[in-house]
């Protein structure tokens, strides 16, 4: 193969103890291998090192996530610590979270938290795992981009099953103002295919920086290019190679003649390390990149990882951030999310998109996870080429005479090539189990030059199955290949392949480095297959631009997805994360090979949604009402907003205006709501006027609508009694007063009324008397309040002038004997 798999296929969901399971291999080839036993007789290390914290349990040991209730002092949450035994490490993003030490399990501390009536939930601090036509020459073998049926790592695909790339950079390349979060391994910020395309704070870069200060005071020093959550620094550099393939996927630069394109040919991405050179990472760190994210622009974050750990804590971060959209891979198990789920593709959010894989013929990849109501669409996910960081030792040994690399030795040695559905690899007994009292090895035969280079890790397959825990497969490093210096050592049975990523920062800045895979046995007949590696690499952080390798996985197809979501982004600037959703869901082309799989049924089209963005229009019949017009008889009431638009309504913006009995109207108000109806409260006596305008999920704001006036009339108290009036106050009236007079002549004036309409608020009862209504000298009208029955705050009409006119009003009582009961007048301007 031309270019070897180099990545480890997405590495998503934490791994049960003590079994090991991760994704490799071909289309049409099923590379998931999964462990069917557990329990001692499972993957055991030789030492009391972990296999990079994935086996033992799924959380950080002895590490609990407390989330406060709200208004919980800072006093009352130090006592509730002291009290268990705990230790404060450190308070997260999310207000009231933090993340403290606990002494014993840390699920029976995280019980013992949540009995505590400060504490909204506890839970354990949760790992997670990785899931793994520009000029650009290696274009021709991004399949997923552009599918013409063409061979990729020896295998064929089938015309146009992709993503129609090239149709939507017809529309749209992208653009630099869009940012996407890569939440994962790091990024190789160097590549020169990722490079021009990486987010820069323009609060932390410039002249000057960086220099040791928190310049725009985001709690982050010199964070100029993103965050390291793992060694908690301002350098997400990839050690793993994971992120950096993500990161090409999203957005190398496209039409710069360099290597490949991404989804995006500009677009900013943000670098935030939170898993490890294993792949693995926790909660908490997860959760605190998320907050970064939002909270320094990120439009789109991208996190291929998962695990099966439900977190209240990363489900709350993700609600909290509803200006972003989250797009996750759905897991590479094979199995249903919608019986066995994984986070975070199963939190129910309209800001989050689950993604599965699919090959080059628009069937599910082997590996890939499904569900009908928990995975939302496929995008191509095997055999994808990105960038990688620069790799000082690369071998597959499908080319060439390897023994012109390696060399063999030690004693009963029997190290050789074998050959199975992924290919040539290395084996100790190629020829069946390995031989007891074995000490042999297969070591590189010229040296690795890692001068000038620091941070280097060692990557490779492995299949092991040895016993447990006498016999025993080294990973050596030598400077002189005489003394050897341990990296790692295993003993067990993997299950099938399993990638591993070790420490080989204890030979950084060598002139010359030798490795060497070294299986000692005892000398008994317990033997089995013994260990095959693969795809051993060196990579150290630098780049010189050739790399780039094909990997497989759910991780893979996210990108596809959040690329194809900032590809939108950028000819919709002011989409909402939903907008952008649907279009992508709803823009699916759909396959009946995935039906009923997934919710859509469809794989990822990202030319869809750039033509109904560009089709949209802007939302239409717009409207305010809801409630009682010209004149309203309480002063809190609902106002609802209505707007047709097939792309459903964002947000509505509320516009008022309002005029006091006494002069015209004062400035305008606004305020905007994600609601369709609200609540107001208006003071008496004021003309209130609303309009409204609605903005859909993909940004387009329409015209105003028309305006829709009521008035609150004056109440009683502020008009001047004259005569035997008494004003009272009882419940059930306008404002809960009312003034009541039986004597004739005597009256109600309002002076300086500004009105172009005017009623009476009155009680009408059995026998109540007769009132007249006068403009200055004039007559308005006479009214009776007599009825059959009494029925407060009601509203009777007075007079309508052609103009605003201004004067005064006088209620003058014209019965004798018979109660006249006066809430209010109604003064309005429209």
């Amino acid at each position: 193969m031309p270019i070897a798999v180099a990545i480890a296929a997405a590495l998503v969901g934490a791994l049960v103890p003590p079994t090991l399971a991760q994704s490799r291999g071909t289309p049409g080839v099923d590379r998931q291998t999964r462990p069917t036993g557990t329990g001692s007789d499972r993957m055991h290390l030789a030492d009391a090192r972990t296999n990079r914290g994935r086996a033992g349990p799924p959380y950080a040991p002895g590490e609990v996530l407390v989330k406060y209730e709200p208004g919980t002092r800072a006093a009352e949450r130090a006592n509730v610590r002291a009290q268990m035994g705990a230790r404060l490490e450190r308070r997260l993003t999310i207000p009231g979270l933090e993340l403290v030490k606990v002494r014993g399990g840390a699920r029976a501390a995280a019980a013992a938290f949540e009995r505590r009536p400060q504490v909204e939930y506890a839970e354990p601090n949760f790992r997670f795992d990785a899931t793994a036509i520009p000029n650009d020459p290696l274009f021709d073998r991004l399949w997923g981009l552009q599918n013409t049926g063409q061979t990729v790592d020896g295998t064929s695909g089938t015309p146009d099953a992709d993503i129609d790339a090239p149709e939507a950079w017809d529309i749209a390349q992208g653009d630099e103002s869009v940012i996407v979060a890569v939440v994962d391994t790091g990024v190789a910020y160097d590549h020169p295919d990722l490079a021009p395309n990486l987010y820069v704070n323009p609060g932390e870069s410039g002249p000057g920086e960086p220099n040791d200060d928190d310049d725009d005071d985001n709690g982050f020093v010199d964070d100029a290019r993103g965050w390291d959550w793992i060694d908690d620094d301002n350098d997400p550099y990839d050690l793993n190679g994971h992120g950096t393939h993500v990161a090409g996927t999203i957005g190398a630069e496209g039409d710069n003649g360099l290597g490949v394109t991404g989804v995006n040919w500009e677009v900013s991405l943000m670098p935030l390390r939170v898993l490890g050179p294993d792949g693995s990472g926790h909660t908490a760190d997860i959760v605190d990149a998320f907050a970064y994210a939002g909270a320094n622009g990120a439009q789109v974050v991208n996190a291929s990882l998962g695990g099966p750990s439900r977190s209240k804590a990363m489900a709350n971060a993700i609600a909290a951030a509803s200006g972003m959209l989250f797009v996750v891979a759905a897991g590479n198990e094979g199995s249903d999310n919608d019986s066995d789920p994984t986070y975070p593709c199963n939190y129910a959010a309209s800001n989050l998109v689950c993604v599965a894989a699919t090959d080059g013929n628009d069937e599910l990849a082997s590996f890939s996870n499904y569900g009908a109501d928990s995975v939302d669409l496929a995008a191509p996910g095997t055999d994808i080429l990105s960038t990688v960081p620069e790799r000082e030792l690369y071998d597959d040994f499908e080319e060439g005479d390897w023994t012109a690399r390696w060399t063999t030795g030690g004693r009963m040695n029997s190290w050789g090539l074998a050959e199975d559905q992924f290919g040539r690899f290395l084996s100790d007994s190629p020829s069946g189990d390995y031989r007891a009292d074995t000490d042999s090895w297969v070591q590189t035969k010229d040296p690795v030059v890692l001068a000038g280079k620091d941070r280097c890790t060692l990557g490779y397959w492995l299949e092991l199955d040895t016993e447990v825990p006498d016999d025993v497969l080294y990973v050596e490093g030598s400077t002189d290949a005489m003394t050897w210096t341990p990296v790692a050592r295993w003993s067990g049975d993997t299950g099938g392949w399993w990638y591993q990523t070790d420490d080989f920062t204890a030979f950084d800045g060598e002139p010359q480095v030798f490795v060497r895979f070294r299986l000692k046995s005892d000398g008994d007949s317990n033997v089995g297959a013994g260990a095959g590696v693969d795809e051993v690499e060196i990579s150290c952080p630098g780049s010189s631009g050739e790399e780039y390798a094909l990997s497989n996985g759910t991780s893979m197809a996210t990108p596809h997805v959040a690329g194809a979501a900032a590809l939108a982004w950028s000819q919709a600037p002011a989409a909402t994360p939903q907008g952008i959703r649907n279009e992508l869901l709803e823009g699916v082309d759909t396959k009946s090979s995935l039906s009923p799989k997934l919710v859509t049924r469809g794989r990822l089209n990202a030319f869809t949604p750039l033509s109904a963005i560009e089709s949209n229009e802007a939302p239409t019949k717009l409207s305010v009402g809801g409630f009682a017009r010209p004149f309203m008889n309480r002063k809190r009431f609902g106002i609802k907003l209505r707007a047709s638009d097939p792309d459903g309504i964002a947000s509505y913006q509320l516009r008022s205006r309002r005029a006091p009995f006494d002069s015209g109207f004062g400035p305008y108000g606004s305020r905007v709501t994600e609601e369709d109806s609200v609540v107001v409260r208006e003071k008496p006596g004021r003309t209130v006027c609303y309009w409204t305008r609605a903005t859909d999920h993909l940004g387009m704001t329409s015209k105003w609508s028309r305006r829709r006036c009521t008035a609150l009339p004056v109440n009683n108290t502020q008009m001047a009694h004259k005569g035997a009036w008494r004003k009272l106050r009882r419940q059930g009236h306008y404002l809960s007063t009312f003034s009541v007079a039986k004597r004739r002549f005597s009256k109600l004036v309002l002076s300086g009324v500004e009105a172009k309409r005017l009623a009476l608020v009155a009680t009408k009862c059995d026998g109540c008397g007769r009132v007249k209504v006068v403009w200055g000298r004039t007559l308005l009208a006479k009214v009776s309040l007599d009825a059959g029955r009494t029925r407060k705050k009601r509203i009777i009409d007075v007079a309508a002038f052609s103009r605003v006119r201004r004067g005064r009003v006088k209620v003058i009582v014209i019965s004798r004997g018979k109660p006249v009961k006066i809430e209010g007048l109604g003064v309005s301007r429209v």
